[in-house]
C-alpha cells in the first residue's frame, strides 16, 4: 500500500478520534517510513526531472487533501467553525512538518519511533486542541512587517 493510503487507513480505522486518529496515522506513517526509506526519499529530494517533479507535486496535494478529509472526519463540533480553506492551511502544515520529521528520521535511526511521535504529537496536537476550542492567535502586527524602532514583540517590548 502506498503512503497516503496507509496513513488514511489508519487515520480512520474505528475508534479512532481526534488525538488517538493522529497518534495511529503518525504511527503507521512513520512505520512506513522507516520500512521504505527509498520511496519516501522519492517523495521529498529536490529533482530536476519534470516528470518526477509532477509526481512528487501530486502526492503532495495528495497528502494535503487525505489530511484535510481525514481532519473533517472529527465533529463539527471540534472544528470550532473551521471552513475547508483553514482546514487545508492546517493540513499543509501537518503534511509538510510531518515529512520533516520523518527525513529526520532516516539520518537518526536510532531514534525510537515513539520519541518522534511524542515530539510530532506534542508539537502539533496541543496546538490543535486549543484550536478545536475556538482559539486564534491575534496578530499583533496585523500582518504588517515593522523593522527597527517600530518593532513590537509579543508581549509589547520594544526592541531597536
Amino acid at each position: 500500500m502506498d503512503l497516503v493510503g496507509v496513513l488514511v487507513q489508519a487515520a480512520s480505522a474505528p475508534g479512532m478520534e481526534g488525538a488517538l486518529r493522529m497518534e495511529n496515522g503518525a504511527a503507521a506513517g512513520f512505520q512506513w517510513v522507516q520500512e521504505h526509506p527509498h520511496a519516501f526519499h522519492m517523495f521529498i529530494r529536490d529533482v530536476t526531472d519534470p516528470e518526477i517533479s509532477a509526481q512528487q507535486e501530486a502526492l503532495r496535494r495528495a497528502s494535503v487533501t487525505a489530511m484535510a478529509d481525514v481532519m473533517e472526519m472529527e465533529p463539527p463540533e471540534t472544528r470550532a467553525g473551521a471552513q475547508r480553506r483553514q482546514t487545508e492551511q492546517l493540513a499543509e502544515m501537518i503534511v509538510g512538518g510531518w515529512y520533516a520529521l520523518a527525513e529526520w528520521c532516516l539520518r537518526h535511526p536510532e531514534v525510537p519511533r515513539e520519541e518522534l511521535m511524542t515530539s510530532m504529537l506534542g508539537f502539533m496536537w496541543l496546538g490543535l486542541g486549543q484550536m478545536q476550542d475556538g482559539a486564534r492567535w491575534e496578530l499583533t502586527l496585523g500582518g504588517n512587517v515593522r523593522t527597527g524602532a517600530e518593532t513590537a514583540s509579543r508581549d509589547g517590548n520594544s526592541s531597536a
